[in-house]
C-alpha cells in the first residue's frame, strides 16, 4: 500500500506572503518556482503538498536574503488567526487549552507532523515527530513553527514568562535570531520537528491572565482582519469584477459580516479595493515598463476613464502626473 502523501492547509501559506508583500517581494514567482498555482492559493480552504510549502519558505528566505524569514513571520503572526488554533477560544483558553487545539486540530491543518505533550508536574515537554523523512532539513518552517509558539509562551504564562526557562530544539539553529531572544535556549534538534521544554507552572493562569487575554486576542483578530483582507484581494486584483460575495466566501464568512468588519474599521470593500487598485499601479508605473492604459487594466479598471478617476481621487494626481513626477 503507497503512503499518503502529507499535506497542509493553503492557508498557512497566508502570513508568509503577507511578508512578502510588506517587503515588496512578489509572491506568485516564488510559489510557481516551488510548483505551486498561485491563483486562487489563498481562496477557500484546501490542501497542499507539504514539500512545496518547505521549499516556498525556504525560497522566501533566499528572495528576501533574510536567514530568519520564517521566525519573524512566526513570531509575527496573529495566533487567534492561524488554522491550527481555530478549535480554542483563545481569549479565554490557558496555556494547556491551546496546546491541546495545536493536537486536536493538526492533523485538519497539516498531516505531516504528530505532537505530544508530556507533562511531568515540573516540565511540559512539546515533541512534534514529522511523518516522513525530509529531502533537506526544513530550516525556515521549523523557525516559523518555534517562533509562534515561543510568541504563544510568553502571551500565556503571563507573569511566570522567563525566556531562560524555555529550551527549543530545531533542525537549524542558524534560521533562528538567537541573540535577540533574552535567554531563551536554542538547540540542534534533527529534521523530525521542532521540541519544547519549559516549566509546568507556566500551564496554570488566574483571573485577571483571562480578563487580559480576552482584550488581547480581540485586539489581535481585528489587527489581522485588514491584513489578511488586504492580502487577499491584492492576489486578485487583475479581476475587474470582485464582488464583496466572492471576497466574503474566500474569507470563509457571509458579505454581510465582512461589510459590517470592514465598517467597523471605518472604510468600506469598494474603496479597499480601489486604494488596492491604485497601489498597485503606482509599483507598475515606478517600473516604467508598461504604458498607463496596460497598468490601468492590469490593475483591475475595466475603463481608462475610471481608472484615471480613482487614481486622482486617491493621489491629487492623473497617472500621468505621477508616472512623470517619478
Amino acid at each position: 500500500m503507497s503512503k499518503s502523501i502529507p499535506l497542509v492547509l493553503n492557508t498557512m501559506f497566508r502570513p508568509f506572503v503577507v511578508e512578502l508583500q510588506r517587503r515588496g517581494v512578489a509572491h506568485k514567482a516564488i510559489m510557481r518556482a516551488s510548483g505551486i498555482d498561485a491563483d486562487g492559493l489563498l481562496e477557500g480552504e484546501f490542501h497542499l503538498p507539504v514539500v512545496a510549502w518547505y521549499d516556498f519558505a525556504e525560497k522566501c528566505a533566499e528572495a528576501t536574503n533574510d536567514p530568519f524569514f520564517g521566525f519573524k513571520v512566526g513570531f509575527d503572526a496573529a495566533l487567534p488567526t492561524l488554522a491550527n488554533f481555530e478549535l480554542v477560544d483563545l481569549s479565554r483558553g490557558s496555556l494547556g487549552d491551546l496546546l491541546s487545539a495545536l493536537i486536536l486540530d493538526a492533523r485538519r491543518v497539516i498531516s505531516a507532523a504528530n505532537y505530544t505533550i508530556i507533562n511531568d508536574g515540573q516540565w511540559v515537554k512539546v515533541v512534534a515527530e514529522r511523518v516522513f523523512k525530509p529531502a533537506k532539513d526544513p530550516a525556515q518552517i521549523d523557525a516559523f513553527y518555534a517562533a509562534y509558539m515561543m510568541n504563544a509562551f510568553r502571551i500565556y504564562s503571563g507573569k511566570r514568562w522567563d525566556p531562560k526557562q524555555l529550551t527549543v530544539w530545531v533542525c537549524d539553529v542558524s534560521a533562528v535570531p538567537v541573540s535577540d531572544l533574552d535567554g531563551v535556549n536554542i538547540l540542534p534538534g534533527d529534521d523530525t520537528g521542532a521540541d519544547f521544554r519549559f516549566p509546568s507552572s507556566w500551564m496554570l493562569q488566574s483571573a485577571e491572565e483571562i480578563v487580559a487575554r480576552a482584550r488581547w486576542a480581540e485586539n489581535q483578530r481585528n489587527k489581522r482582519f485588514i491584513v489578511d483582507f488586504q492580502t487577499l484581494i491584492s492576489t486578485q486584483l487583475d479581476n475587474p469584477n470582485l464582488t464583496v460575495s466572492g471576497v466574503a466566501a474566500s474569507m470563509s464568512i457571509s458579505a454581510s459580516t465582512l461589510q459590517r468588519r470592514l465598517g467597523v474599521h471605518g472604510t468600506s470593500f469598494s474603496r479597499l479595493v480601489k486604494e488596492a487598485r491604485v497601489e498597485a499601479a503606482k509599483e507598475m508605473m515606478k517600473k516604467g515598463d508598461l504604458t498607463i492604459a496596460n497598468i490601468g487594466k492590469r490593475a483591475g479598471f475595466e475603463t481608462a476613464s475610471g481608472f484615471a478617476k480613482a487614481f486622482r481621487d486617491h493621489t491629487g494626481m492623473t497617472p500621468r502626473e505621477f508616472r512623470s513626477s517619478i
